[in-house]
């Protein structure tokens, strides 16, 4: 099977899965295998999370952007 339609197919998955949720998943995937050092994973998951952001578009529906999280105020207990 040619990666395009691989690429596809995992997004549409993702995206009736899991909604306008896919792309969140899809980069957390990305960031997995790029910190695994797999550069031919990280070129299909970056694809699928572009698949993904473009469905959501086509139906209307816009992407859930994952929460910016802020450094705790408070010392870390090991400090």
């Amino acid at each position: 099977m040619k990666d395009d339609s691989d690429i596809v197919a995992v997004a549409l998955q993702l995206v009736n899965d899991h909604g306008s949720d896919a792309p969140t998943i899809s980069r957390n995937r990305l960031v997995e295998v790029t910190a695994a050092g797999n550069a031919r994973a990280a070129r299909f998951w970056r694809a699928v999370r572009h698949a993904c952001e473009h469905l959501l578009t086509q139906r209307g529906e816009t992407a859930t952007a994952a929460p910016l999280r802020r450094p705790s105020a408070t010392p870390l207990p090991w400090r």
